[in-house]
Formats: C-alpha cells, structure tokens, sequence
C-alpha cells in the first residue's frame, strides 16, 4: 500500500509508484552468498531487508506459501539417523529439503533477524565500499604514467583510514548511521542487550579486521618507503623517511628495505632523481587484492590440463613469466594506441607510436628450431613455382592453390636425384640464413653506462655480458 501525502499528482502516477516499489521488493532477484565468500553475503542481506522491512511483505508471503503440517517435524526428524549414515532415498531427500525450507522461513519470521540483519549491513556498509574501491583500483598492476593504489593507502588520506573513522562513530553513535535501525526499534541508548552487545561485537571485529590487513602493514617498512617515491607527499615526510631508513635499527627492516638501505649510502641518496624513479616503478607494479593472483591460479591450472604431460615447475614458471610480460605489453600497446588516435604534440609523434605499437620482433631475432627452416620439399615446390609464374607473390587466391597443388603433385613423382638436389639446395639456404642471422645478431650492440656517472639500481641498466637479454647470451641460447 503507498500512502500518499501530496507526492503523486494523480491515481496513475500513484499506481506507478506502487508498482515500481513492487518491482523493487518482490521481483528483484536475490543474489545466492557464497559460503567461503562473505562478500556476497551483504547483497543478500540487503535484499532480503528490503523486502522484509516494507509492510512485512516477505514472511507473509512465505507463511503463505509454506506452512509445517500437523505431525511434519516429528516425522522429518525420524530422517536425521539415515541421513547421518548416507542412508537416504528420493523421498527422504524431499524431506530434507522441506526441513531446510521450513527452517529458513521460521528464521525470517523471527522477529528479531531483520534487526540483527540492519546492524549487520549498517555496520559492514564502510567495509563493503573500501573493497569494491579495493576491487575496481588494485586487482591489476598500474601501467606506465598511472598512479597505484598503494600510494594512496601509504598516505595519511588513505581510504582504509577513513573506514576506521567511520566505524569509530558507529561505535560513539556519532554521524547518525543508525538513524535507520533507530527509526524501527527506538533511540540507541534504549537497546536491549542483546542488539546492542551484537552492533559492538561486529564493529570491533571490522575495526580490528581492517587496522590489522589495510592501515598497519602499509605504515611499516617497506612501505614507509612509498612516501618518498609519491610525487603528491610533502616533502617533509619524504626527509623523514628516509631519515629513518638509515637510523632505524637493522633488526626492524626486511629484506627489501636493508636492500635499499645498503644501495642509496644516504638519505640524501633515497631521495636521489634516478633512485626515486626506481622506486616509483617498483612499488606501482604492486597489486593489492588477491583477484589477480587468482586468475594467475587459474591460468596454471589451465596450462596444466591442456599439457599432454606433466609440466615441471620451471616450465609452469617460464609460461607464467611470459604470459605476464605479453599481457603487459599489451596494455602498453593499448595506451600508445589512445595516444595516437588523440595526438598531442610536435608532428611525427603519431607515426613513431604507431611503429612502436607493432608486433615485430627484433631485427636479430628469427624463427628458431624445425620451423624456421627448409626441407628438400620446401626447395623443390619453391622452384617449381618460382618457374612458372615467378614467384607465390604474383599469384592470386586461387592460382596460387593450384600452383601448389601441381607443385605438390610434381613432388610425389619426382626421382630420386631429384629430391637428393633439392635437400642439398635446402641445406645451403639454412646455412645462409644461419648466417646471415649470427651477422645480424653480432651488429647489435647492448646499450652501456658509465656506473660511475650513472649508477642504476640493482644494476639493470648496466650492458653486463652476464644480462639476461644481451646479444651474446641470446646468441648462446639459440
């Protein structure tokens, strides 16, 4: 029933109104909670507040529509040993199923779950929002000339801080969150025990939950150090910082910021143009929620199914290094493809990024193993073509199909010495592109740096023989 007070203009518009609100509580679908997700959890509660709250119209109509019968529970009890055993046919199932419906309906009808349902979606409502912020800003690595999340959770305006302030005036009753809840049951102050016990117990456990996993960690080392690689901190929290990386005791450091310690020498030297640029880059690689770890999950297992045997683990490795590195390049692509689609800037700037958007490989690198070399059917077609039409590229669709087919035909007949000319003639072009290749390969020179003038972090841009990618290892691996 809508009670109008003036806001309808007329009997449609009022009927509108009801039937928009119907659609709203009856109609809307119900999201169905996971149990190892409590995430999913709050949707559900949500709905099933709304449609209880309005005219009581949801353990109405279940009252309606299931009601236990005379003699129901006694007899569905009786199913309770051979359900324990295993022991269960088709109708002992059905009956299982009526006891978990009508256990379900009784707790809606219970007067007190809508309000320990609105404590819950009051007190975790801050909490749902700073993971759906979590979930659409930290699941993947921030790419080139974008900001990472973890800056803003090292900074004193994080977020997370933010929740804590707003779980604090839940428990102060400050800020009239629990105007709602007060509207059904009276003024705070005039709660009964148990409700208010409860609205405590649940806010200070999220209170807890969210200092320990989301504000604590991100203000101890290493990410004390995130200040001094943020270009929007102050400047007085970067000299503190780093001040403190070098006077703080050994024992109170990881790994990683002994690391950085023992590289920059100095405060000054944390807060050094290069050194800041490295750790800018190191931390904004940082993702935070666990959804892309998850997919990474994932795609191993996948890897796992599709191998015909079983994969070692520097196999599984490799694949991941590499399908992380394409899915990053990939984005970069994307990046320089918005940038030249919208250019800004001297003239020529679009076609070097459209050049740089290309899948090319490098000028040394070429198809390696079985695939990138010839047989003596590869040499015999070839000429074969090659004499009558000149060439595969002058050909069309359909004349280079058939100049295929008779080139493949010619093959099947052909003799002996013919065949042994042409593997001979193949093995003389594998020379040549090898190479030519190795030629290729020796005219790339690594880039170097003078250490001394510009020292790079962890020795990365260094031309060090030993480096992954230089030439001379490249050449060796092939």
């Amino acid at each position: 029933m809508h009670w109008c007070r003036g806001c309808c203009e007329s009997l449609d518009e009022a009927v509108d109104c009801v039937h928009t609100v119907l659609c709203d509580v009856l109609f809307a679908s119900i999201s169905i909670p996971a149990l190892i997700k409590w995430l999913s959890i709050w949707p559900c509660m949500s709905g099933l507040c709304r449609m209880m709250l309005i005219h009581n119209l949801l353990p109405r109509v279940l009252a309606y529509l299931y009601t236990a019968g005379d003699g129901e529970e006694d007899h569905n009890k009786n199913d309770l040993a051979d359900e324990l055993l295993g022991l269960m046919d088709v109708d002992a199932w059905h009956r299982q199923e009526r006891r978990r419906t009508l256990k379900c309906v009784r707790w809606i009808q219970n007067p007190p779950t809508v309000v320990f349902i609105m404590v819950y979606l009051v007190a975790c409502g801050p909490v749902m929002r700073l993971h759906y912020t979590l979930f659409k800003y930290a699941s993947q690595p921030a790419l080139a000339g974008e900001r990472a999340y973890v800056f803003d959770l090292c900074s004193k305006d994080s977020v997370a801080i933010k929740v804590l302030t707003d779980l604090s005036d839940l428990l102060r009753n400050r800020g009239g969150h629990w105007t709602n809840l007060e509207k059904l049951i009276g003024p705070m102050n005039g709660w009964t025990d148990v409700v208010l016990g409860k609205a405590k117990r649940v806010v200070t456990i999220l209170t807890s939950g969210v200092y320990r996993r989301l504000v604590f960690p991100y203000f101890t080392w290493p990410y004390l150090l995130v200040p001094c690689a943020d270009p929007q901190a102050p400047m007085n929290t970067k000299i503190d910082n780093s001040r403190r990386l070098h006077h703080v005791n050994t024992c109170c450091l990881d790994s990683a910021s002994l690391r950085v310690r023992q590289l920059s020498g100095s405060a000054e030297g944390v807060l050094a143009a290069r050194f800041v640029a490295f750790l800018h880059a190191l931390f904004n690689n940082i993702v935070l929620a666990t959804s892309f770890l998850e997919c990474c999950f994932a795609h191993f297992k996948q890897w796992m199914l599709r191998a015909n045997h079983p994969m070692s683990v520097s196999l599984l490795q490799a694949k991941h290094v590499n399908s992380t590195s394409k899915r990053k390049l990939t984005e970069l692509r994307n990046q320089l493809h918005q940038q030249w689609e919208n250019p800004v800037g001297e003239q020529g700037a679009t076609e070097r990024m459209k050049a740089a958007t290309k899948l090319t490989r490098p000028v040394w690198a070429r198809k390696r193993g079985d695939s990138g070399r010839q047989n003596a059917r590869h040499a015999f077609m070839g000429a074969c073509i090659a004499e009558k039409s000149g060439g595969v590229d002058e050909l069309d669709d359909l004349d280079s199909t058939n100049a295929f087919k008779e080139a493949s035909d010619q093959w099947a007949v052909a003799s002996p010495k013919a065949k042994a000319a042409s593997k001979r003639q193949a093995q003389q072009r594998n020379a040549l592109s090898t190479a030519i290749r190795r030629d290729r390969l020796l005219q790339v020179e690594a880039p170097t740096f003078d250490a001394s003038e510009n020292p790079s972090p962890w020795g990365l841009g260094e031309g060090h023989p030993e480096f992954t990618l230089h030439p001379a290892k490249v050449e060796q691996e092939m």
